[in-house]
């Protein structure tokens, strides 16, 4: 997310891809994974990987986690934590102003989500209750409540920001004023965050006069992001979002949302902006900000009688709960609104299966591929996609691709190597060559061509295609 006027003469395309295999247990997927147990004598995995390109933005701002099988503190007991196995968290966060709250969230979100209480107890419930009613309420409880309190410690780290910023300020001028070195441990190294011009009195913090009467403003963080974290349990896949990022399920071939956007003309949402003393301007709440709620953005959180979630951007999550189904759940998307600016939820599902019909195991690859695809269509933001490949995931054979007279991925790959294409510029290729070849093929049966020698002879390779179509328009947002 940010201002897409602030953009580079030509994109960043270098991929940061992290990819984990967590393996299911012989009581989890229960018929399911007898089944396939019988039939391929392997052992079930969840495979997920997430992937982010800077593209045409000139900062990266997006940050992922990925977390199997987490681990619980249990302060009162003496065996020092619970993991849960069969359980993991993803989560993507898309920043702007900055990158501090989309990354400090990322590097926090798991401690914070697994020192709620509510965690704490789920842990000590038997395997075979969690999924319960009560399990998953705790499980809803720990994920609101860790959003809130996530927000709650980037605003003291906000406030501490401001004061330290006052206090090297401060020394600063009274050292120049009494004509000696200012203090070095009061002018510490603090923290690189971006920041950008904001106003000390908004900070709610005391600002000393000589500050005050400063014609400089005070540079502070404003910094915020979006949120969405799926936890998924053997049982049921729990969703929570506050933002634009978003994420979907594929059960049976079908894309279903796991979140919604908040946006501040949403009815709710605007709703409650209006309450809280805002306004929506040309789609934006006070004229400034595009997403209606997300951690950070302090300056839209101020009014000390509102709570959390009455404030004009709250960091509140919506929660969507679906129960798991071993044998139609397929995989679940988790991206910044980078992909979804370009993608509709269907085509993104579309685009991901299209890629495990060509036989790619690998999911970081399949990541990178959905980058490159969004970039082809333009997409001028930070992006980041994060796939999960649940159990029952189709992933064509080599074999089977070959029997239905398709390009394998292996095929592919040896074909990118040759060409020095990316992912995306040939998976193109490929589409308009194949295209080229059905509009021939069309042709010679319209003139009475009894056979498809013709259309054989004259049909254009992978490689000659890319050649010819480089020449005439070189792909260059891939």
């Amino acid at each position: 997310m940010g201002n897409t006027m602030n953009a580079l003469s030509e994109p960043i395309t270098s991929k940061h891809t992290d990819q984990g295999v967590m393996a299911v247990d012989a009581e989890v997927d229960g018929e399911e994974k007898s089944r396939k147990s019988r039939e391929t004598s392997e052992e079930l995995t969840i495979r997920y990987a997430s992937s982010s390109m800077q593209g045409w933005r000139v900062t990266m701002e997006d940050a992922h986690l990925l977390v199997p099988s987490p681990k619980i503190s249990m302060p009162q007991e003496d065996i020092g934590h619970i993991t849960l196995k069969n359980h993991a968290l993803f989560a993507v966060f898309d920043g702007h102003g900055g990158d501090f709250t989309s990354l400090y969230a990322c590097e926090h979100m798991l401690r914070v989500l697994t020192a709620r209480k509510e965690m704490v107890e789920y842990a000590r419930m038997e395997n075979d209750e969690r999924g319960d009613v009560p399990g998953v309420e705790l499980l809803k409880s720990a994920m609101e409540g860790a959003f809130i309190d996530l927000d709650e410690e980037l605003r003291q780290r906000f406030r501490q920001n401001i004061a330290d910023v006052l206090s090297a300020e401060l020394e600063r001028r009274q050292a120049h004023n009494e004509g000696r070195t200012p203090d070095n441990t009061a002018i510490r190294q603090l923290e690189p965050i971006p920041i950008l011009s904001y106003s000390p009195e908004e900070s709610g913090v005391e600002v000393p006069l000589m500050l005050e009467t400063s014609t400089n403003t005070v540079k502070l963080d404003r910094s915020g992001s979006t949120a969405v974290a799926v936890l998924l349990t053997p049982t049921h896949i729990i969703c929570a979002n506050a933002g634009d990022s978003r994420a979907i399920l594929v059960k049976s071939g079908r894309a279903l949302p796991l979140s919604f956007d908040h946006k501040p003309t949403n009815h709710v949402e605007r709703s409650r902006i209006l309450r809280a003393g805002g306004e929506v301007r040309t789609r934006r709440v006070d004229g400034d900000l595009a997403v209606s709620r997300g951690l950070g953005d302090f300056r839209f959180k101020d009014e000390a009688k509102l709570k959390a979630d009455k404030q004009k951007v709250s960091a509140k999550p919506d929660l969507i709960v679906n129960p798991r189904d071993s044998a139609a759940d397929e995989f679940i998307v988790l991206a910044c609104d980078g992909i979804w600016d370009v993608m509709q939820n269907s085509d993104c599902a579309k685009a991901v299966q299209e890629i495990l019909d060509e036989g790619e195991t690998n999911v970081g690859l399949v990541c990178e591929e959905i980058l490159d695809k969004c970039l082809y269509l333009e997409s001028r933001d930070n992006m980041t996609a994060c796939v999960v490949a649940l159990p029952a995931c189709k992933i064509m054979s080599e074999a089977e691709i070959k029997n239905k007279g398709k390009c394998g991925v292996k095929e592919l790959r040896e074909r990118r190597k040759e060409s020095g294409l990316t992912p995306g510029q040939a998976r193109k290729a490929k589409a308009v060559a194949q295209s080229a070849v059905g509009t021939l093929d069309s042709s010679l049966a319209n003139s009475g061509a009894s056979n498809r020698n013709g259309a054989d002879a004259n049909a254009l390779s992978l490689q000659s295609f890319v050649t010819e179509h480089n020449a005439q328009a070189p792909l260059a947002t891939e």
